[in-house]
């Protein structure tokens, strides 16, 4: 992030992220149980491939909104 945010933005954006990854753990989690809920053990195959999966998604998703990495004019 500091690479590409000025100073004064840099921990604003790190907040954001870290509040994003919470809330987003959260709802995870309650979707994890709900999976594992209805479909039982087996149903621990469709978290792991989205994990799985996530990794590369995210790549993909950071290559694409940040072709170039310079500084932002905020």
């Amino acid at each position: 992030m500091s690479d590409i945010f000025p100073k004064k933005a840099t921990a604003k954006v790190a907040g954001f992220g870290d509040f994003s990854g919470a809330v987003g753990g959260a709802l995870v989690a309650f979707g994890v149980g709900k999976i594992l809920q209805n479909i039982g053990v087996e149903g621990y195959n469709i978290p792991f491939a989205v994990a799985g999966c996530g990794y590369l998604l995210a790549l993909l998703m950071i290559h694409l909104l940040v072709p170039k990495i310079r500084i932002i004019n905020i």
